[in-house]
Order: C-alpha cells, then sequence, then structure tokens
C-alpha cells in the first residue's frame, strides 16, 4: 500500500468559523494508482464521495460538478460548514476484510478526539461498514449523530438514495 499524507489538502478547506456538519467517511483511497482523494482539486470518475455529498446538500449533478471547478465547490463545502474526515487516517480500501476492520476499530479512539476538537453539531457517517463500527462509540460518548442507520455509500445507483438519506438526516440538526 502506497504511503501518502493527506492532511494537507484535508485542513486547506476546514471551516474557519467551526464545523456544522462533520461527514466521516472510512479512509481515502490508496494511491497507488493515482492520488484522488475528496479533497483533491480535481475531479474525476472515482470521486463518488464527493459527488454525492454535493448532491446531496446542493442538489449538484453531473452536470452542475462539470460546469465549475471542483475546487469551487469545495470553498462553498467550507463557506457552509461542512468537513469531512477519515476514521482510518491511511488507505485502507486494499486490504483484506479482516484487516480493514481491524483498522477501524483502532482508529476510534483517534477519531473521537478529532471529533471533541472539531466540536461538530452533526455527524453523519458515510460507509455502512463505519457506521457499524463507530455509531456506538459515538452515541456513548453523545456525540450528536444524525441517523440512526447507515446510509448508502454513494456508488453508482445509491447516489440518489445516500443524498436523500443524507438530507434526512441534516433535518434533525438543531
Amino acid at each position: 500500500m502506497a504511503q501518502y499524507d493527506y492532511s494537507a489538502q484535508r485542513e486547506r478547506y476546514l471551516p474557519p468559523s467551526g464545523v456544522k456538519v462533520l461527514f466521516v467517511g472510512e479512509s481515502a483511497p490508496d494511491p497507488s494508482k493515482e492520488i484522488r482523494f475528496f479533497y483533491c482539486p480535481v475531479l474525476t470518475a472515482a470521486d463518488n464521495l464527493f459527488r454525492g455529498i454535493m448532491l446531496a446538500l446542493y442538489r449538484a449533478d453531473k452536470q452542475a460538478l462539470a460546469s465549475t471547478s471542483k475546487t469551487w465547490w469545495l470553498k462553498r463545502l467550507q463557506s457552509s460548514g461542512y468537513y469531512l474526515v477519515d476514521l482510518c487516517a491511511m488507505p485502507v480500501n486494499l486490504l483484506p476484510a479482516a484487516q480493514r476492520c481491524q483498522a477501524r476499530k483502532a482508529a476510534i479512539p483517534d477519531l473521537l478526539n478529532r471529533i471533541e476538537t472539531l466540536s461538530p453539531r452533526g455527524i453523519i457517517i458515510c460507509h455502512g461498514a463505519t457506521y457499524a463500527d463507530i455509531a456506538d462509540s459515538l452515541r456513548k460518548n453523545r456525540l450528536p449523530l444524525l441517523h440512526d442507520r447507515p446510509i448508502p455509500f454513494p456508488l453508482g445507483s445509491y447516489r440518489v438514495r445516500f443524498a436523500e438519506e443524507v438530507r434526512m438526516a441534516l433535518s434533525r440538526l438543531r
């Protein structure tokens, strides 16, 4: 697995007025073939989570995303108080299932610390297995999880359902 530090790209888009809603993913994808990441400035066909979140928040479809730079959308996300972090600091998507699960569980204490530092008003988990691993910890720590069941990752035909469920979760924001 290739090593790549995504933190500088992510931190560039930390909302200066605080995090309203924190989205939590599993990990950035392994960069062995190409560097691609939610906060990379170039939109690729593989940016499923980015496309899903933009559809959920701004009803931005493929045409809208293509007509404006990804950087513009990232700045809009930032100015709206939305921020995405990953449970695992290093990519886990190419690991065997058991190791992937182990990596997610090992990363929970660090995630809880980051959430405490960011102090979001709401949290949405964007990956089913990640939800299964961290939802109880968030609840036990009285963190503001906005949904009671996993939201499907916005891959292909699940993108519209992802967007609808994110909107439903956001409606619970106080």
